[in-house]
């Protein structure tokens, strides 16, 4: 089981404050004369998952040196493994990343968006 998160080569230092996962599916509902409404189950959905944390150092260039880490390792915009404490790994895509530095910079809170990359049968 993991304890710490990780998406592709970027091992978090401190898992993200919170980790919120939507596993969504997709339901279809028909009107059947005789019989009314019948709802019928069409699968499953690719998995969101929104973390929200903080880079942190004891400067600026500390917290940093996190976020670059960060990018550099995920920047490039293919899928990878993600994986989360309580989960098992899975093949997503980093969707959003949305950063701010507050007070001296020695926190840089993070939004992460990552969208699961679902195979596509032919």
């Amino acid at each position: 089981m993991v304890e710490t998160m990780q998406y592709r080569d970027f091992l978090f230092r401190h898992n993200p404050q919170c980790i919120t996962v939507y596993q969504p599916s997709q339901v279809a509902s028909h009107f059947c004369p005789g019989w009314g409404d019948m709802t019928q189950q069409l699968g499953g959905k690719a998995r969101t998952v929104r973390c929200q944390g903080s880079f942190f150092g004891g400067n600026f260039p500390e917290a940093m040196s996190q976020l670059q880490e960060f990018r550099g390792k995920t920047g490039d915009g293919e899928r990878g493994m993600l994986l989360i404490p309580g989960l098992s790994p899975f093949m997503a895509y980093l969707k959003e990343l949305v950063f701010d530095a507050q007070g001296d910079g020695r926190i840089i809170p993070y939004t992460m968006v990552f969208v699961e990359a679902r195979a596509v049968s032919p």
